[in-house]
Protein backbone atom coordinates (compact mmCIF):
# COMPACT_ATOMS: atom_id res chain seq x y z
CA UNK A 1 0.00 0.00 0.00
CA UNK A 2 2.96 2.42 0.87
CA UNK A 3 4.36 2.16 -2.49
CA UNK A 4 0.91 1.81 -4.10
CA UNK A 5 1.19 5.96 -5.80
CA UNK A 6 4.22 4.79 -7.37
CA UNK A 7 3.57 1.85 -8.72
CA UNK A 8 0.41 -0.06 -9.33
CA UNK A 9 -0.69 -2.91 -12.12
CA UNK A 10 -3.79 -4.85 -11.90
CA UNK A 11 -2.22 -8.26 -10.17
CA UNK A 12 -1.23 -5.72 -7.55
CA UNK A 13 -4.96 -3.78 -7.25
CA UNK A 14 -6.46 -7.29 -7.47
CA UNK A 15 -4.31 -8.48 -4.23
CA UNK A 16 -5.16 -5.16 -2.37
CA UNK A 17 -8.70 -4.93 -3.22
CA UNK A 18 -9.38 -8.74 -1.76
CA UNK A 19 -6.63 -8.84 0.92
CA UNK A 20 -6.44 -5.98 2.67
CA UNK A 21 -10.05 -4.11 1.32
CA UNK A 22 -11.83 -7.27 1.39
CA UNK A 23 -13.87 -6.04 -1.57
CA UNK A 24 -14.79 -9.04 -3.45
CA UNK A 25 -16.65 -7.23 -6.57
CA UNK A 26 -13.36 -4.91 -7.03
CA UNK A 27 -11.14 -8.10 -7.11
CA UNK A 28 -13.30 -9.80 -9.51
CA UNK A 29 -13.39 -6.65 -12.22
CA UNK A 30 -9.16 -6.71 -11.17
CA UNK A 31 -8.96 -10.21 -11.80
CA UNK A 32 -10.52 -10.04 -15.55
CA UNK A 33 -8.04 -7.18 -16.31
CA UNK A 34 -5.06 -9.67 -14.68
CA UNK A 35 -6.28 -11.85 -17.53
CA UNK A 36 -5.48 -8.99 -20.22
CA UNK A 37 -2.16 -8.58 -18.90
CA UNK A 38 -0.82 -11.57 -18.45
CA UNK A 39 -1.78 -12.83 -21.55
CA UNK A 40 -0.06 -10.29 -23.37
CA UNK A 41 3.27 -10.85 -20.84
CA UNK A 42 6.02 -12.34 -22.66
CA UNK A 43 7.31 -13.88 -18.85
CA UNK A 44 4.03 -14.55 -17.76
CA UNK A 45 1.99 -15.58 -20.03
CA UNK A 46 2.16 -19.28 -20.07
CA UNK A 47 1.36 -19.51 -16.51
CA UNK A 48 -1.30 -17.16 -17.32
CA UNK A 49 -4.09 -19.89 -16.64
CA UNK A 50 -2.48 -21.33 -13.56
CA UNK A 51 -2.41 -17.96 -12.10
CA UNK A 52 -6.15 -17.35 -13.25
CA UNK A 53 -7.36 -20.92 -11.53
CA UNK A 54 -5.18 -20.38 -8.35
CA UNK A 55 -6.20 -16.60 -8.01
CA UNK A 56 -10.03 -17.78 -8.15
CA UNK A 57 -9.57 -20.58 -5.44
CA UNK A 58 -7.59 -17.42 -3.05
CA UNK A 59 -10.72 -15.43 -4.04
CA UNK A 60 -13.59 -18.14 -3.14
CA UNK A 61 -11.78 -19.20 -0.09
CA UNK A 62 -11.32 -15.37 1.28
CA UNK A 63 -14.88 -15.10 0.65
CA UNK A 64 -15.64 -18.65 2.27
CA UNK A 65 -13.88 -17.57 5.21
CA UNK A 66 -15.36 -14.54 5.67
CA UNK A 67 -19.06 -15.48 5.28
CA UNK A 68 -21.36 -18.33 7.29
CA UNK A 69 -23.24 -18.55 4.18
CA UNK A 70 -21.99 -18.03 0.71
CA UNK A 71 -25.02 -18.20 -2.71
CA UNK A 72 -23.53 -19.61 -5.17
CA UNK A 73 -25.75 -17.87 -7.82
Amino acid sequence: MQESDTYSDPITEFVAELLLEFNFDSARERLLACEKVLASDFFLGPLSAEFMEQARLVLFETLARIHKRVDIG
